[in-house]
């Protein structure tokens, strides 16, 4: 899984599949540790089944330098629900650009992006997600997004079922790619 991850280009918006939180965080913490140190990429995460501190306490763990990063302004993790249903429904467009803005005054390759969207399914906003979703896509078309910027959406399994068979056509469609995650 990994590997896939590593081998998505800029300018792509992937759907992740997986089944349980332990995989999730462990393809996230690698990835993030490889794109910040070794990939000079910016990384937002906006989780929603694991806390902001720990998802910070586990990159520590991994040996990233987390306070440097997060001083920098590469690593930005804000919780999901900060994100999407803020008083602002745009404000996580508005860090996405000022992100990408930061990205080519420091010289970064681009910013990727991790978003558990379990928050839409646990507050019965499917039609938000699919309307997130639908947006999402058409912007990354857009020539900053394209060039400077991966987009990785996070789905459990148990959520994904819960849609109706055209809201996950939708959602397939709006994404350049499926990845499932294994088990550990």
């Amino acid at each position: 899984m990994l590997d896939k991850i590593n081998q998505s280009n800029f300018g792509e918006h992937n759907l992740i599949l997986y089944e349980d939180a332990v995989t999730l965080n462990k393809i996230c913490l690698e990835y993030c540790k490889t794109a910040i140190e070794l990939l000079n990429e910016m990384i937002l995460i906006l989780p929603y089944h694991e806390s902001v501190s720990n998802i910070f306490q586990s990159l520590k763990n991994t040996g990233l330098d987390v306070e440097r990063y997060k001083l920098q302004g590469s690593l930005v993790i804000v919780e999901s629900k900060k994100g999407y249903f803020s008083l602002t429904n745009e404000l996580v467009d508005i860090m996405i650009m000022m992100l990408l803005q930061r990205s080519n005054k420091l010289g970064k390759s681009g910013l990727t992006v991790f978003s558990d969207m379990g928050l839409f399914f646990h507050l019965n906003r499917i039609d938000d997600l699919i309307k997130h979703e639908t947006r999402l896509f058409c912007s990354s078309s857009s020539s900053i997004y394209h060039n400077k910027m991966k987009i990785f959406c996070w789905y459990t399994v148990i959520d994904f079922d819960l849609l109706a068979e055209n809201q996950k056509q939708d959602l397939l469609n709006g994404h350049k790619r499926v990845l499932r995650a294994e088990t550990y």
